[in-house]
Parts: structure tokens; sequence; C-alpha cells
């Protein structure tokens, strides 16, 4: 494959490392769509479209990875599961010299807080702090790792994106609740919600972003780039909740908990809060339109959130709710009622 300096090539063959996630399902079918070789490596948990090649696996076993593409060309190849600098290496060392470009997913995640300058952009420093947020951290040196090999003239572009979500996301709500949120505004039960739920923030869906990955794809202004790939349409998160409200018909009442505070209640479920979504989260998606001019986002809010409700509705598997998480959330409820009693009598006194 020969990279193209502005439009895409007509046709790869294209490796996906993972290939079944909530953003990689919809990059398959765009790929598709645009009729490339789609090839997917995974542990074959769920299905793919007929028209893929899957090669089942688990690049945790590194040498059996390896083993696994010994010889094997690709004309680019997209690293999903890539989470740590170990990661990375295993993907630069096995396909490095033997394909066209390498586009690893890394995260908005990977940048340090407080942000140098609102919008977001690009050469924002990365996390450097080993003790704080170990899924940013890690992000974070995994594209220090990458960088070292572009300089190599290893063929890699990194994409960063937002809080992204489609069919399948089970991450939905400050406690990631899910159906749950749907069944409390029906319940007419109260909403935890970080913060004061007036920060700024945007949420991506995965249709969109497919559009970043696919566009990059055989392009030889992107090689050696790091791209954000967001939605441009800025929220509140109490508009998550309200917008939820309305598909329901009922208006959900939220309670406010500072993010510190929740994450004293369960460090492990709020640190993407504390140390992520608490700041705002608006991004300068500049960069890759004028790389990848369609990649131009249709889903809004409303739309996704839409998109989501009629997935829960389709199935009762999508409805599945966790009994603790929603014990847990009227924990919660209740201290908050109890705080604020608190702070009446204090008036009051």
């Amino acid at each position: 494959m020969k990279l193209s300096q502005k439009g895409m090539v007509k046709k790869m063959k294209v490796l996906i490392l993972g290939g079944t996630g909530v953003i990689s399902t919809e990059i398959v079918k765009l790929l598709l769509k645009h009729h490339h070789d789609v090839t997917v490596y995974n542990r074959g948990n769920k299905q793919v479209p007929k028209d893929v090649q899957v090669i089942l696996g688990d690049r945790g076993d590194r040498a059996a990875f390896a083993r696994q593409f010994q010889g094997a060309r690709f004309d680019a190849v997209i690293d999903m599961i890539a989470f740590n600098p170990d990661d990375a290496k295993s993907t630069i060392e096995i396909f490095g010299k033997c394909t066209d470009q390498i586009l690893v997913c890394s995260s908005t995640a990977a940048y340090k807080r407080p942000y140098a300058h609102q919008p977001v952009k690009e050469d924002n420093p990365l996390w450097d702090d080993v003790e704080h947020y170990d899924y940013g951290y890690q992000k974070a040196e995994m594209e220090r790792y990458l960088y070292g090999q572009m300089k190599q003239g290893v063929p890699i572009t990194i994409l960063r994106p937002c809080q992204t979500w489609g069919i399948g996301s089970k991450t939905i709500g400050a406690l990631r609740t899910n159906y749950g949120l749907i069944e409390r505004i029906k319940a007419k039960k109260p909403i935890i919600v970080n913060g004061d739920g007036a920060n700024p923030w945007v949420w991506t869906f995965a249709p969109d972003l497919a559009k970043a990955f696919v566009g990059v794809l055989g392009k030889q202004c992107c090689i050696g780039e790091c791209y954000h790939a967001t939605s441009d349409e800025p929220h509140i998160w109490d508009d998550l909740y309200n917008t939820f409200g309305r598909f329901v018909g009922e208006k959900p009442t939220l309670l406010h908990i500072s993010t510190e505070l929740l994450y004293e209640a369960n460090p492990g479920l709020f640190e993407h809060l504390l140390y992520d979504k608490r700041y705002c989260g608006l991004f300068d998606n500049s960069k890759i339109k004028r790389h990848v001019p369609e990649f131009q986002c249709e889903y809004t809010l409303e739309k996704g959130l839409r998109m989501i409700y009629d997935w829960f509705l389709s199935d009762e598997y999508n409805r599945e709710i966790n009994p603790r998480t929603v014990a847990f959330e009227d924990k919660l409820c209740e201290l908050y009622d109890m705080w604020k009693n608190q702070m009446r009598d204090i008036r009051e006194n």
C-alpha cells in the first residue's frame, strides 16, 4: 500500500487488535463499508460480521502473540487494546517493520491535570505522577514509548478519544449504573451526580469516532502525529441525566456530591471522576479536521443517548442491573439527606 497525502487509498488489508468493543465494532463496520479487508485478533468472545477474518488469541501471552503473526503483512494495524508500555512494545516489535502504519488508541485520560489551557490541545503535558490515576499514567507512559519509536522511523499514529459511548456501553453515569439510571428515573428515586453537575463536558459516540480511526489510515500526513477525536458539542453533566429523563417522561431528581467525597466512599469506582471528569472536558479538534475533513460528528447528545436508550429496550439482557450498585447509590442518597439536614441545623442555630 502506498500512503496518500490527502485521500484514503481505495483498499487496505487492516488488522485490528481487539475488534469487538464499543468503538472497535463501529470501526469494523466503517472499514467494511469502504470495502477494506478486515482481520480482528481477540479471544473470540463476541461475534463479528461474516466478512471479517478472525484470529483467536490472547495478546497477554506475548510469545504466542508473536508466533501467530510471524511473516504476516498488513497495510495497517489498529491497536485498540494497548493500555501500557508493554502492550505497545509487543505491537511495535511484531508489526513495526511489516506494516505501513500502526494506529494506537490512547486516551485524553493521559493528560496531566489541571489542563494547561482550554479547550485542551494535543501539546498538553501528559501524566508523569505514578501515584495518581494509574489508567491515565499507563496511557501516558505508553505514549512516551511510542514517541521514542516514532523518532526511530516506526510509522505510528496516535488517537486520543475522550469518553465515548455506543451500542453495548456499560459505563454510563457517575456510578456507571447504565440501565439502572432509567429505572431510578422511572421510580422517581434520586440520582447521584458528580460535583455540581455543571462541569463542561463532551460526549462522543462510537459511530462518529470510527470516522477518525478510519480517516487517518493510509495518509502520510498522519504518520508521526497524535490527534484528539471528540465531539464539539459542549454540555454539562446534568444534561446527561435530564436527557434520559425526557425519554422516560420524568424529570430526574439530581443530588450533587463532591467528587472528593465520592472518592472517599469508593476509590475504585470513583477514581475516574476525581482525576479525570471533575475537570472541564472540552477539546480542540482542529488538527484532526485539517488532516481528516470527513471527521464530523453527527451524533448530538440527544441522538446518541437515544441510540443507547433504544438498545436498552431492545433486549432484556441489556437491562441488567447490579443490585449492589443500587444499594450503594441508595446509601449515598441517605447520606446526602443527612448532610443537608445537618447544614440546615447549622443555619438555624
